[in-house]
């Protein structure tokens, strides 16, 4: 028995002089969601009874709630774009989300763009309203001159999570033409103010410092590349579904993990940290689907359903009248692995805006574009969704349409503005009726287009002839006012709106839903990085 006493006591002894070897890691767990735009019932494809498949905040809390019951001291943060994007937004301005959100003690939300939809002052009262004595602080560090949303909106915040202290930051976009802020600033310089934040939340005794962004993927990657001392980038804006972290270095090497759970409250995403010896690993990540496997929480389901009826008092059935059948589902940018060119939705709104207007040709673009059709049957408010921007206060529709006047040199000058971006995912890429045309992303912005190519009404493009425009009341003052371009007899189709718009077209298509691709819009540069090939299911809003 004496042969086993000295190696059992170095045994001993060896474990009790090197307990970070063997000491367990300590484990953070992080839920998120993000651009989840007022989508407040369950939206996606619907059942025989019209009710939505994906999403909603009562399915939304089941998973939630199951996913706490395995991490109790889960934190719970939003990337930002809670408000607008349905129905519910333009007759509750927020608030019943912002309620909902306070009830399921989110940790922290990001400033998004879209907060400031109604503008600044009202967006004070509503977050009075919704999040009562800041119940949930709203982050953005480059956000000033605050006025009235100074009491909920702050750069940093510390948490405690499994005995482990998280520091949370916040970023806004700052760079959004349809951003709102009025007086509020958004410093562009947000490299620099992550930088600070970083370092003061690590000497606040911060472990683990997590930049809860609503900057997208691209700048998110420009922080990570550009910042020491940020472990997690959770982040929103361009509605991307990341299906695995994305890995990026920092300046001295450390890695950096970038996770986006897409818009809309489709998924949950769950992340778990691992800190060991003051570094932060991966210890699993994965997206945490709200379908229809999931059973909704009915409590919240029945606060729902009432603000439902409220809403069908004012403007009768449009959550429970099918209106047609989707064919397919209706993408807002283009899914074919192929050189750029129009898509199916883009051509069914603006088909729908020419119709009213009868113009020459209808225009939209990307931005103005706020969400697909999903297969199946459709209810007007699946519709909405689609053109959901702006806010008429009389009737809860979006912006309006006008219909203008302009030259042939003009209407080349807005087909240039529009292909001058990136791709179908920049906010200005057009989308047409009543015309067709090509350009080359090989050339020069602004001489992209083929002179050429354009045909409108199916006849060349003639130099000496003017050309009427439906759009809507917002594309008509960026052309006009941001961008230079000369429209004129701008004015308002009387009582009509995107949506009202839409909603006919799809009525008097006989139930069926079915618009193609056609080639309105078409790059002749060869097949190249399409958004398809890129992990995400939307665009910058």
């Amino acid at each position: 028995m004496k042969r086993f006493v000295l190696p059992t006591l170095a045994l001993a002894i060896s474990l009790l002089l090197a307990p970070p070897l063997l000491a367990a890691d300590r484990t953070v767990t992080i839920l998120h969601v993000s651009d989840t735009h007022s989508h407040l019932d369950a939206t996606g494809s619907r059942d025989r009874s019209l009710e939505g498949t994906v999403g909603g905040i009562a399915k939304t809390s089941t998973v939630i709630a199951a996913a706490r019951a395995k991490d109790p001291e889960a934190l719970l943060l939003h990337a930002g774009d809670v408000l607008q994007g349905d129905f519910f937004f333009n007759f509750m301005y927020g608030v019943p989300e912002l309620q909902w959100m306070a009830a399921m003690r989110f940790d922290a939300m990001a400033v998004g763009n879209h907060e400031f939809d109604p503008g600044p002052d009202a967006l004070a009262g509503i977050l009075a309203q919704g999040f009562a004595e800041g119940s949930v602080p709203l982050l953005s560090a480059n956000a000033g001159n605050l006025g009235g949303l100074a009491p909920f909106v702050f750069p940093s915040i510390l948490k405690t999570a499994s005995g482990v202290t998280v520091g949370i930051f916040g970023l806004t976009v700052p760079d959004d033409p349809m951003c709102q802020n009025g007086s509020v600033t958004l410093d562009p310089d947000f490299v620099a103010i992550a930088s600070q934040q970083a370092a003061a939340l690590r000497a606040s005794g911060a472990e683990i410092v997590v930049l809860l962004s609503h900057l997208g993927l691209s700048y998110d990657t420009a922080v990570a590349e550009g910042v020491e001392g940020v472990d997690v980038i959770v982040g929103g804006h361009d509605h991307y579904l990341l299906e695995e972290p994305v890995e990026v270095r920092s300046p001295a090497g450390r890695r950096v993990l970038i996770v986006q759970a897409g818009p809309h409250f489709a998924n949950v995403g769950r992340l778990r940290l691992a800190l060991r010896g003051g570094r932060v690993h991966l210890a699993s990540y994965d997206l945490l689907p709200v379908d229809d496997r999931v059973r909704p929480d009915a409590s919240v389901q029945a606060m729902v359903s009432g603000l439902k009826g409220m809403i069908e008092e004012a403007l009768g059935p449009v959550f429970s009248r099918e209106v047609g059948v989707a064919r397919r589902d209706l993408p807002i940018l283009p899914r074919e692995r192929s050189p750029w060119k129009d898509t199916p939705t883009g051509n069914l709104v603006t088909d729908a805006f020419r119709t009213v207007g009868q113009t020459d040709i209808a225009f939209t673009s990307t931005g103005f574009l706020s969400e697909g059709i999903s297969k199946g049957p459709l209810v007007p408010a699946d519709l909405f969704r689609v053109v959901s921007y702006g806010l008429d206060p009389e009737t809860g529709f979006g912006f309006g349409l006008v219909t203008s006047e302009l030259s042939a040199e003009a209407l080349v000058m807005v087909l240039e503005i529009g292909v001058a971006g990136p791709g179908p995912e920049d906010a200005f890429f057009p989308h047409v009726s009543g015309i067709r045309f090509a350009y080359d992303t090989r050339k020069t912005p602004l001489e992209r287009v083929s002179l050429e190519s354009i045909r409108v009404g199916g006849e060349p493009l003639d130099p000496g002839r003017t050309y009427t425009l439906t759009t809507n009341a917002a594309v008509a003052m960026f052309l006009v006012d941001m961008l230079g371009v000369p429209l004129s007899n701008v004015a308002p189709i009387p009582g009509a709106f995107e949506y009202t718009a839409l909603l006919g077209q799809v009525e008097g298509m006989g139930g069926v839903v079915d618009p193609r691709a056609e080639g309105r819009v078409r790059d002749l540069a060869p097949v190249h990085g399409h958004p398809a090939a890129r992990p995400h299911s939307g665009l910058s809003h």
